[in-house]
């Protein structure tokens, strides 16, 4: 728990478990051992995809980039100036603050980003086609062109509702809220932006330096920390 770690112990980042827990979540790969799967051609090969949260199931291909790629091998701690700011802030129930900023964490971490456009009119076009193929019925034929489409759009989203996607956005509106966001997200979103910076070194010379700064996650402060 994060709590024992503000109370004494040294805070060990998040970073690798969330490069790990990325890792097994969105990409996570294990090869299929058929014979259409076992063979590397062209420096690339298929790969069954296989989202942990949610068990959705895709064949990826997998292609050998052509310079090595750096892999990070080391945990990104908080400041120590984070941590006592973080402490002073958590003044009240810290058993339940603990648990509520977990539930949240679990929360974030099981939803689902928003369906893009190609996906969107992808689907769009499909279920046209579908209508167009049946039978149109009498309510049908009384529909105009705008209230076919309208009503196109209506299925196109109760079906990314129920199967595909599940995307609410969070409302912190409460003190306690602003709270339980910071206790679950301050580690993860710092070690995000920390990680990429890290990659970032090497630009220009390790002379590049960022001019302006959007400090995601509800303004909780990872990215200004990562950045200082």
């Amino acid at each position: 728990a994060l709590f024992a770690a503000l109370d004494g112990g040294p805070l060990r980042n998040q970073a690798a478990q969330l490069w790990k827990k990325q890792d097994s979540i969105s990409a996570y790969a294990s090869i299929n051992k058929s014979t259409e799967q076992q063979t590397v051609v062209d420096g690339q090969a298929d790969v069954t995809s296989v989202n942990m949260l949610t068990g959705d199931r895709m064949l990826v291909q997998l292609f050998a980039p052509d310079e090595k790629c750096h892999i990070p091998r080391r945990q990104f701690d908080l400041p120590k100036e984070a941590v006592d700011g973080l402490r002073r802030a958590l003044n009240k129930d810290k058993i339940r603050l603990q648990y509520t900023a977990d539930v949240m964490a679990e929360i974030i971490n099981n939803r689902r980003f928003p369906p893009s456009d190609e996906v969107v009119n992808e689907a769009s076009e499909k279920i046209m086609q579908r209508m167009e193929s049946t039978t149109i019925g009498d309510e049908d034929e009384n529909l105009d062109e705008q209230s076919r489409w309208t009503q196109i759009q209506l299925t196109v989203e109760n079906s990314f509702k129920k199967v595909h996607f599940n995307w609410k956005p969070l409302k912190i509106a409460s003190d306690d809220a602003a709270l339980n966001y910071a206790l679950a997200r301050l580690a993860p979103n710092y070690a995000e932006v920390a990680r990429v910076l890290e990659e970032l070194e090497g630009v220009d010379g390790g002379e590049w330096t960022s001019e302006s700064v959007l400090d995601f996650g509800a303004g909780i402060g990872g990215a200004f920390w990562a950045l200082n």
